[in-house]
């Protein structure tokens, strides 16, 4: 089942260079009624590799509560030109309620622009 979530067309992005510091790119709440449940949070983001690398590398970084926040999920993914990283992971819920968290973006070394889109949503709760 996909909720509502965070979207951003391409069309409606700026392109911009991912740096070595972790930048949040993206932010969701999401609410249960559960206590004690999985939540599978999935995302889509268009990017590409700058012209001055070889490679492209980007690495997303899920966070609770703020962009400096509890790391929950780490995933990373190369290129050669351009690409649509597609992931899920899942969330374990202690309690009901409301909970926020941060998608970051990170390249060492410069190698990846984010020019979109970004898609962040929840697929479903268990």
């Amino acid at each position: 089942m996909k909720k509502a979530g965070y979207r951003i067309e391409k069309h409606q992005i700026v392109p911009f260079l991912l740096t070595d510091w972790e930048v949040p790119i993206a932010k969701l709440t999401v609410t249960t009624k559960k206590p004690n449940c999985l939540v599978r949070l999935a995302f889509e983001i268009g990017w590409s590799k700058p012209h001055t690398a070889d490679l492209g590398e980007m690495e997303i970084v899920i966070r609770e509560s703020s962009g400096g926040g509890h790391e929950l999920f780490r995933d990373s993914e190369m290129c050669h030109t351009n690409a649509m990283m597609s992931m899920d992971c899942d969330i374990a819920i202690p309690q009901a309620g409301t909970y926020t968290y941060y998608m970051n973006a990170v390249s060492v070394g410069r190698r990846a622009i984010i020019n979109g889109p970004i898609y962040w949503y929840e697929a479903s709760t268990s």
